[in-house]
């Protein structure tokens, strides 16, 4: 017993100095580092803590409130979308959450993002957050380095402007299909609609089907046109295929509404618990899994016969060509320099080579040893010949090579558990970043009944009464995007984005010198960096903005007022000071300044941004600051910016609602062209309104008086605003379980309440 006790007691002892001198390490690392820094009591990044916190929290707001008042939301997931811009406020632009395991520097400050966000070598992501992703195959958003380089360079190629016009031509088509099922056979819809979430996750979901993988996917009541492909058929069929229990848009559905299960729990105790989500989980991963296999081998058979779809990006068809496609001549591939092209790893480069030689598809294996380093190379026999190279480095323990043996930059191949990988994160990436924006601009909409009228008036001097079907891609982008179509989205996505915030990681091989507004800083190695988008966004510094009606006393910076696109900004600052000057004035002729460039306002030079602190560059530079090693290479994708140049311009920095530098969302303007032609399509010829069926019968609502309807409304408001704010993250910031918003949707004309009430 004497001796259970001694063991007992020098675990505890061990434990309190354990937590004591890591936590004295961590508050001396954030003093030299210059920043604010709050001290926390535990991690509020580690897995453990993020399950479990509302039990815990429950249990410390038992306590005073002065003993936790100071911390305790810092210590909240999803932080910055919970407190806004506040916390930021108390303690500065960049400050640090302090614990015994972290250091957590928050920076809500475009010149400090825009630094981070542009080195990426220094500042990698934080891919510990994406981990569990790999259990689908490693991909681009799980990579980094030199991984992520091929990863990015061999995905990114299909994203360009001809699939972006196929995009806006099947988004209108989609929304159609949408339409004809919330209004059914008799073009009225009595009853509120409460599917809105799921039903905009179906609609991108067949838009990226189709587009990103050749699928057509269909809505309740729609069949297949004779003569299509039994291959894809099975596909696009609503009802599950021999050898699977779901259809593939059902297991798409429940893949994504049991993602946190699936990623968090083994699949082999799936498979034996005995209760019905752990079933229903199980069984989504194993068709969806099935379904990839089964797609990975049509799309291979495809690269071998030299069959290519005939339009869209066909996603995994391409990754399948770079890998299996045929060919004649033999490559070399150099054990850890990777063919004879460019050599990447951290390793000695070693002696050996492997010879691929030409027999169609056939590969060639060479091993040998040289210095430190044991290399692999193997070459795939195709018209060019492609080389790569594996390489494990003895000093520092591990390096990818990978390299090209082609004059002609072919593109790296990737293994087959990877295409599979990639495969799931563009059908993620692919609908549900996107359906959530349209979904939440849906929402806002109903709750702004302004907003929604005059979005529906640039919709009719954008198109009038023409038919969806005959708008044409090239001639209405550029409008649409500069009219309410984008300042509604923009909004949307400054308020809402797809991820509260943006994990990155300073390097553990030095520490990072950064500056804000002329005052130097360091951030100490192995630090977490957190872009806080939502908080950024909300930063009075950058935005225009007013007193609030809807929070008297406070700034509308949480509101949704479209309208502050319309608005330019005029920002003087002191470059060693944080005091900011600003002024907003509206947009003279808002129609006619869509023809016009940036204004004077904006500076002479495209290069130049409002309030931009000395040697950083603004929206049309890639500066980064003084001293900073920014990415210059060509990664692929959108390479435009994030919002039209005729609307309101933050500086870089200041809205990320797809990341920024190198490793920025790859379909931002997918994305973005197909939330405005759905938008366009809707709200062309319906309105949305919140449904008030809660406090009145719907009959009775048209007899009420104006006074008790508004009164009515503004519950519905008020209730609308809560419910989105309880938006959480699992892979994206979005509404969960059966929370929604229900609206009705009318045809224009036959409003009770969006087409006279203001905005509140």
């Amino acid at each position: 017993m004497q001796t259970i006790l001694l063991v007992v007691g020098a675990s505890v002892a061990y434990a309190v100095y354990y937590y004591v001198s890591n936590l004295l390490f961590s508050i001396a690392e954030a003093k030299r580092s210059g920043f604010n820094y709050v001290v926390v009591p535990c991690d509020p990044i580690a897995l453990p803590w993020q399950l479990t916190h509302r039990i815990w929290m429950r249990l410390i707001m038992l306590f005073p409130e002065s003993w936790w008042e100071e911390w305790l939301d810092l210590m909240i997931p999803d932080m910055p979308f919970r407190t806004g811009f506040d916390r930021f406020r108390r303690h500065g632009e960049a400050f640090m959450v302090v614990s015994p395991r972290s250091r957590l520097l928050h920076l809500a400050n475009a010149e400090m993002i825009r630094h981070v966000a542009m080195r990426r070598e220094q500042f990698p992501k934080w891919t510990a957050t994406y981990g569990i992703l790999r259990q689908f195959g490693e991909n681009v958003l799980t990579a980094e380095g030199q991984v992520w380089r091929a990863h990015r360079k061999v995905t990114s190629a299909s994203f360009n402007e001809r699939n972006a016009a196929l995009v806006f031509r099947e988004a209108i088509l989609q929304t159609q299909g949408m339409l004809r099922t919330w209004m059914g056979p008799t073009g009225v819809r009595p009853d509120p609609l409460r599917t809105i979430e799921r039903d905009t996750m179906r609609l991108a979901l067949n838009i990226i089907g189709y587009v990103g993988f050749g699928l057509r996917l269909l809505w309740p009541g729609q069949t297949l046109p004779p003569g299509s492909d039994p291959t894809l058929a099975k596909y696009g069929s609503l009802e599950a295929p021999p050898g699977h229990k779901l259809s593939f848009v059902d297991t798409m559905a429940s893949v994504m509404e049991n993602v946190l299960v699936l990623l968090l729990t083994p699949k082999w105790l799936l498979r034996v618990l005995p209760l019905r989500r752990a079933q229903a989980s199980a069984d989504a991963y194993r068709d969806y899994m099935k379904y990839m296999d089964e797609m990975m081998e049509d799309k291979i058979e495809e690269a071998r016969k030299g069959d290519r779809a005939e339009e869209g990006m066909d996603l995994m068809g391409h990754l399948a060509r770079a890998t299996y496609g045929g060919g004649g001549g033999g490559g070399d591939g150099d054990g850890g320099d990777g063919g004879d092209g460019h050599a990447y790893g951290n390793g000695h480069h070693g002696n050996g080579n492997g010879n691929g030689h030409a027999h169609g598809n056939g590969y060639g294996n060479g091993y040998g040893k040289g210095g430190n380093e044991k290399g692999n190379g193997y070459g795939k026999g195709n018209g060019n010949g492609i080389g790569n190279g594996y390489g494990k480095g003895g000093a520092n323990g591990g390096a990818y090579g990978k390299g090209l043996k082609d004059g002609g930059g072919r593109l790296p191949v990737l293994t087959r558990d990877e295409i599979i990988g990639n495969a799931f994160i563009m059908f993620v990436a692919g609908h549900e970043t996107t359906a959530n924006t349209l979904h939440f601009t849906m929402v806002q909409l109903a709750t702004n009944p302004a907003a929604q009228r005059r979005l529906q008036r640039d919709i009719d001097d954008l198109v009038g009464a023409s038919d969806p079907s005959t708008w044409d891609y090239e001639g209405l982008v550029n409008g649409m995007t500069a009219s309410m179509l984008g300042a509604c989205m923009y909004e949307t996505l400054r308020i809402i984005p797809p991820a509260a915030e943006l994990p990155k990681e300073v390097s553990p091989a030095q520490d990072q010198p950064i500056s804000m507004d002329g005052r130097r800083y360091v951030i100490p190695r192995g630090t977490i960096v957190s872009l806080a988008g939502v908080s950024v966004h909300q930063n009075p510094r950058y935005w225009p903005h007013g007193e609030s009606r809807i929070r008297p006393g406070h700034d509308d910076l949480r509101d949704f007022r479209p309208e502050r696109w319309f608005q330019r900004q005029q920002q003087t600052r002191q470059p060693t000071d944080t005091a900011t000057t600003t002024t907003t004035t509206a947009v003279d002729g808002r129609r006619g300044s869509r023809g016009s460039s940036r204004g004077s306002s904006r500076g002479s030079s495209p290069g130049s941004s409002p309030g931009a602190s000395p040697g950083a560059v603004g929206v049309g530079g890639a500066g980064v600051g003084p001293g900073a090693a920014a990415d210059t290479e060509d990664f692929g994708g959108y390479a435009g910016p994030d919002t039209n140049a005729q609307l309101f311009r933050p500086e870089r920095g200041a809205y990320i609602p797809f990341s920024d530098g190198a490793r920025s969302c790859l379909g931002r303007r997918i994305a973005q062209v197909e939330i405005i032609a759905a938008l366009a399509v809707l709200f062309r010829e319906y309105s949305l309104e919140l449904a008030v069926d809660e406090w009145a019968p719907a009959e009775s609502v048209e007899g009420l008086p104006r006074a008790e309807r508004r009164r009515l409304y503004g519950l519905a408001q008020d209730k609308s605003r809560a419910t989105m704010a309880q938006a959480s993250s699992v892979l994206t910031l979005k509404l969960h379980g059966e929370t929604h918003v229900p609206v009705r949707v009318v045809r224009r004309g036959e409003e009770q309440f969006v087409s006279w009430i203001e905005d509140s």
